[in-house]
């Protein structure tokens, strides 16, 4: 959440404005997070098994309270790929074919995720929602969310504390859950 507010620093007057920030800033920011994962390290360190299995729950819900708050509360303009994406997906259902040719070849990793999308937005009209663009996101955070989910149950091989520490990279790292209603190949 601190890096989106550090992001705002870079638009002045709704401009970017890259020239007009302060390095010393940026650097101060880079400082902050590290001693603050330093001393989550020691915290998780001293903590039990169990309280690290309770730790684990309570940021794993933290992780879906963001992905929702973020998923369904940002409105964006759509960027382009979002317009193609969505509105092919949706197109498909009616033709049952990928119609935007140009955009698909020059943007070949977009394929799955339509085609993906397609799918679920299948499953969804079967059900009888209708909404696609909720369903979408929907699906988008429910995607992200097993996402985290696996790299923390993968992390926990090596240990709990390794996978608590996953799940707090997750939680404070914006990246994660501010695409949450954007359709893109990379967030699923």
């Amino acid at each position: 959440l601190s890096i989106c507010i550090w992001q705002s620093f870079f638009y002045i007057g709704g401009e970017v404005s890259l020239e007009q920030y302060n390095p010393l800033v940026l650097l101060l920011g880079v400082f902050v997070l590290i001693l603050g994962l330093i001393t989550v390290a020691r915290i998780l360190r001293e903590c039990s098994e169990k309280v690290l299995a309770r730790i684990s729950i309570i940021l794993l819900t933290l992780i879906l309270i963001e992905l929702i708050i973020f998923g369904f509360g940002l409105i964006y303009l759509p960027p382009y790929d979002l317009l193609h994406v969505h509105a092919e997906a949706v197109n498909m259902l009616d033709t049952g074919k990928i119609e935007n040719i140009p955009y698909y070849a020059k943007y070949p990793n977009q394929q799955p995720i339509t085609i993906l999308l397609y799918f679920v937005f299948s499953f969804a009209k079967f059900l009888g929602f209708t909404n696609y663009n909720v369903v979408g996101i929907a699906f988008n955070i429910f995607a992200i969310f097993l996402s985290s989910y696996f790299v923390y149950k993968i992390c926990c091989f090596w240990s709990l504390r390794a996978g608590v520490t996953s799940l707090f990279l997750f939680v404070i790292d914006p990246m994660l859950f501010i695409w949450a209603s954007h359709y893109y190949t990379d967030t699923i």
